[in-house]
């Protein structure tokens, strides 16, 4: 499976340990920040909380990135993803 979305997780490591290893995590392809911080934000730096999981026996990502749109408060995800 591909699993994406905001994860309102920032350390990677807990993706991985929920994960068992299974899967490839976009953040560990190429760093980015997914939100960034508002005037009623919690955190008041930009972290990273949206994330791509793919199935590393099934698929493998060539690229990640992070870009600003109106329609969330968070950055929206952009991959190529081939299929293995």
């Amino acid at each position: 499976p591909i699993i994406a979305g905001d994860f309102n997780m920032k350390l990677t490591s807990d993706l991985l340990e929920l994960t068992e290893s299974d899967f490839e995590i976009s953040y560990n392809i190429k760093k980015y920040f997914s939100f960034y911080p508002t005037e009623h934000s919690f955190d008041k730096v930009p972290v990273t909380l949206d994330y791509i999981l793919v199935n590393k026996q099934k698929f493998k990502i060539n690229t990640i990135s992070c870009v600003d749109t109106k329609a969330t408060d968070h950055y929206a995800l952009i991959s190529n993803i081939d299929i293995l």
